[in-house]
């Protein structure tokens, strides 16, 4: 199986770690090396967080929020701390650097 390599960890590659290819929650019910549920927190270990932040509404109760019947509101942009300009990171060897994305956007609107 194709293998990447992070901090002296294997993992499997994005192929490899399909939740289709790997077979998890297939079949009716699905065998239970296979299956994903919210107790020991197994949904949230790699490669079965592919599956659970997909199907995340098979696994906890959630809802549908409607705006009602106005159109979009703007979104107050007075907070500026956050622009993703100034975000800065680590990369894979440790070296920090800033986001090479600059660009610019209409007023964000809430739907």
């Amino acid at each position: 199986m194709p293998m990447l390599e992070f901090s002296g960890q294997q993992y499997l590659d994005g192929r490899a770690s399909d939740p289709n290819e790997l077979g998890l929650m297939r079949g009716a019910p699905p065998a239970n090396e296979k299956r994903i549920v919210l107790e020991g927190d197994k949904f949230f270990e790699f490669p079965h967080v592919r599956w659970s932040l997909s199907h995340m509404r098979e696994l906890v109760p959630t809802a549908n929020v409607r705006r009602g019947r106005q159109g979009p509101s703007p979104l107050d942009r007075s907070d500026r701390a956050a622009d993703l300009g100034e975000v800065t990171f680590a990369d894979i060897d440790g070296a920090l650097g800033a986001s090479m994305m600059r660009f610019s956007t209409p007023t964000p609107m809430a739907s």
